[in-house]
C-alpha cells in the first residue's frame, strides 16, 4: 500500500502543483522530520524496554509508560516552542519565493500539527511492538497508504485539489490512522500517572543512545542531502533528486524484506557461541542481495528513463529533466548494490553486541558523503550527490570487508565478484545507449542480463549446499502456485 500510494500520489502532486510548490512541500516536512530525532531515541528504546519490562517481576511497566509519556510530551512542548521561533529562519534559508510566503507558512503549521501528534503517537507504535504485535503496527502504516491514497483521488475527481489541501489531507490520514492505537494499548494507560520516573529514565536514555547516533548519522546521509539539494540547485529541481531517492527507499526495502527473521536467530546463535551459522546466514544473504541488486539495477539502466516517463508524465517535467533524473537514479543504485551487501551482516552485528561498530560506520560514511560532495560540486552539478553516494557505497563494502570481518565471522562478496557484476553493469549501460533502438531489443538485453546473473549465483557464488536450500524452496513455491 505505502508503494502503490508513492507511485500514484507523486505524479498528481507534480502534475497539478507544479515543480516549485512540489518542492516546497518536501523540503518542509523533510526539514520537520529532522525533529523526530529531537525524541533522544527513546521512541526506538520503548519498544526494547517493553519486552524486557514485562519479563522482569522487578520492573514497572506502567512507570516505564508514565515515564516515557511524560518525556516525550517534554521535548515535544520545547521542539514546537524552538520550530515557532524560528519559522522564519527557516523560510529565509530555503530562500523559497515570496509569492510562495503564505503557502509555507500554511504548510509549515500543518506539519507542526503531523509532528507533534507523531511524538505522542510513536510511543504508542513503540509499546504495540514490545508487546509483539508487530501486525498491528504495519497495519497502521498501511491504513495511512490507503486513506492518503482515497483522499488524493477524491481531491482530483472534486476539482479541490492544491498543494494545501494535500497536505492537510496527507497529514490527517496519518494521524487518524495511528491514532486507533490508543484502542489496542488501553489497558497500559489505565495505569498511567503525572509521574517520571529516575531508573527507568536512565534506561530509556542508555537504550536509546545508540539508536539515536545511528538515527542522526542515517540522517546526513539520507535526509540532508535532500535538503541541501534544495539549497543549492533552487525549489522548483528538488523533484530531481527527491524522486530518484525514493525510488531507491523502495528498492531497499524490496532487499531488506528477507532480513526480518535475522535479528533474534543471530542473537540466539552468538548465545549458543554458534559462528558457523552466523556465517552461512551472512553467505547466502550477501550473495542473495548481490544478485536481486543487479537484476533491479539492470532493469532500470534499460527501462528507467522511459519508466519515468511514462508514470510522472511530460506535462510538468521536459527531456533534459527525465535525463537528469535517470543518472541520478543509476548512481543511488549503485549506492544500493553496495550497502545493500553489508545489510544482512548490519542485522547480525547489532544483534551480536556490535552495534556499535555499525554506528560508527554511519558516522564515517555521513561524514565522507559531505567531503565528497564538497570536492565534486564544481564538476558534476545535479549528479554530484548521487555520484558521492555511489562513492560512499564503496566505502561501506570496504569498511565491513576489512574491519567487520575482524570482529566476527560474517561473508563479505570477493572483489572479483564484485568487479564482475560491475563490468557486467556497464556493458548493459553502452549496449542500451547505443544498440537498444526498440522496445523489443531492450526486453532481450534485459532477460538475457536476468539469466546470465542468476545462472552465474546458481552454479559460481552459491555453494552445494546453499543450491540444496534454493532448489527446496522452489520446489515449494511450485507446489503452491500448482494448488492453485
Amino acid at each position: 500500500m505505502v508503494i502503490a500510494t508513492n507511485v500514484v500520489v507523486t505524479p498528481l502532486v507534480l502534475n497539478n502543483v507544479g515543480k516549485e510548490l512540489y518542492g516546497v512541500w518536501f523540503l518542509i516536512f523533510n526539514i520537520l522530520a529532522y525533529f523526530y530525532l529531537a525524541d533522544f531515541g527513546i521512541t526506538s528504546a520503548i519498544t526494547r524496554l517493553y519486552a524486557k519490562y514485562k519479563i522482569d517481576q522487578t520492573s514497572d511497566v506502567q512507570k516505564l509508560v508514565s515515564t516515557s509519556y511524560l518525556v516525550v510530551m517534554l521535548v515535544n512542548t520545547i521542539s514546537l516552542i524552538g520550530l515557532l521561533s524560528f519559522k522564519t529562519e527557516i523560510y529565509t534559508y530555503l530562500e523559497i519565493e515570496a509569492a510562495f510566503y503564505d503557502i509555507f507558512t500554511i504548510l509549515f503549521y500543518v506539519g507542526l500539527i503531523e509532528l507533534t501528534s507523531q511524538f505522542i503517537l510513536r510511543v504508542n507504535i513503540g509499546i504495540l511492538k514490545g508487546q509483539h504485535k508487530y501486525d498491528i503496527a504495519y497495519r497502521f502504516e498501511g491504513l495511512a497508504a490507503a486513506l492518503r491514497l482515497i483522499s488524493v483521488l477524491l481531491l482530483v475527481l472534486l476539482d479541490k485539489f492544491s498543494i494545501v489541501s494535500f497536505a492537510i489531507v496527507y497529514s490527517l490520514c496519518k494521524i487518524f490512522s495511528d491514532s486507533l492505537s490508543f484502542f489496542f494499548i488501553r489497558d497500559d494507560l489505565k495505569g498511567f500517572k503525572f509521574a517520571l520516573d529516575k531508573s527507568v529514565f536512565r534506561d530509556l536514555l542508555d537504550v536509546g543512545s545508540s539508536s539515536l547516533a545511528t538515527t542522526w548519522a542515517n540522517a546526513l546521509l539520507n535526509t540532508l542531502p535532500l535538503m541541501l539539494f534544495g539549497k543549492v540547485f533552487g525549489v522548483d529541481k528538488v523533484f530531481l533528486y527527491a524522486i530518484p531517492f525514493a525510488i531507491l527507499i523502495v528498492l531497499s526495502r524490496l532487499i531488506n524484506a528477507i532480513y526480518h527473521g535475522v535479528t533474534p536467530k543471530s542473537a540466539e546463535l552468538k548465545a549458543l557461541n554458534n559462528e558457523f551459522d552466523l556465517a552461512s546466514i551472512s553467505s547466502f544473504g550477501v550473495k542473495f542481495a548481490a544478485l536481486f541488486s543487479v537484476i533491479l539495477i539492470s532493469f532500470f539502466i534499460v527501462f528507467g528513463e522511459g519508466t519515468l516517463r511514462l508514470w510522472l508524465g511530460t506535462t510538468v517535467i521536459s527531456g533534459h529533466d527525465f535525463d537528469l533524473m535517470s543518472n541520478i537514479l543509476l548512481g543511488l543504485l549503485v549506492y544500493m548494490f553496495f550497502e545493500s551487501l553489508q545489510k544482512v551482516n548490519n542485522f547480525i552485528y547489532k544483534a551480536t553486541g556490535l552495534h556499535w561498530l555499525v554506528t560508527c560506520e554511519a558516522i564515517v560514511s555521513g561524514l565522507l558523503l559531505y567531503a565528497f560532495i564538497f570536492i565534486l560540486l564544481d564538476y558534476a552539478n545535479e549528479l554530484t550527490f548521487a555520484v558521492a553516494m555511489a562513492l560512499v557505497g564503496v566505502f561501506k563494502y570496504g569498511f565491513y570487508k576489512v574491519v567487520g570481518r575482524n570482529n566476527i565471522r560474517t561473508y563479505s562478496l570477493p572483489i572479483y565478484s564484485a568487479a564482475l557484476f560491475g563490468m557486467v553493469l556497464i556493458g548493459i549501460y553502452i549496449g542500451n545507449v547505443n544498440y537498444a533502438d526498440t522496445l523489443l531489443i531492450k526486453v532481450f538485453i534485459y532477460i538475457f542480463t536476468m539469466l546470465l546473473t542468476s545462472i552465474f549465483g546458481y552454479f559460481c557464488l552459491f555453494t552445494t549446499l546453499e543450491r540444496t536450500k534454493v532448489n527446496y524452496h522452489l520446489s515449494k513455491m511450485k507446489a503452491k502456485f500448482d494448488s492453485l
